[in-house]
């Protein structure tokens, strides 16, 4: 059990540390996409429209495309990134007990997270 706490710490603390570059990765990313501000999503949609408009409906969108990619990798990240926190919450915080109310207020705001 202790090396199970222990991999689950050095997993929790590489995502912890890692967490700027991380970000930094994914603003990189979605900056490469060629729609930008408020209105990115307005201006993608019309430019899928416009496309649909010429008639070729076969024809890839690159853009769509591209945004998929980056929204399934990080969605994908995000999975795998909040399963290794919550085991490491699992091994670390001790199981709340129901007769002893030192352990019932000091893991409740943990269980309802």
């Amino acid at each position: 059990m202790d090396s199970y706490r222990k991999k689950s710490s050095a997993d929790a603390r590489s995502i912890l540390e890692s967490g700027i570059s991380t970000l930094d990765a994914l603003n990189t990313s979605l900056a490469a996409l060629p729609f930008k501000g408020n209105d990115a999503l307005s201006q993608a949609e019309s430019a899928f429209v416009a496309t649909l408009a010429e008639g070729d409906v076969e024809k890839a969108n690159e853009v769509v495309d591209a945004a998929y990619k980056v929204t399934r990798d990080a969605l994908s990240m995000g999975s795998n990134h909040s399963r290794t926190l919550e085991r490491f919450v699992n091994l670390h915080v001790p199981q709340m007990g129901e007769h002893i109310k030192m352990t019932v207020t000091v893991n409740a705001p943990l269980v309802s997270f």
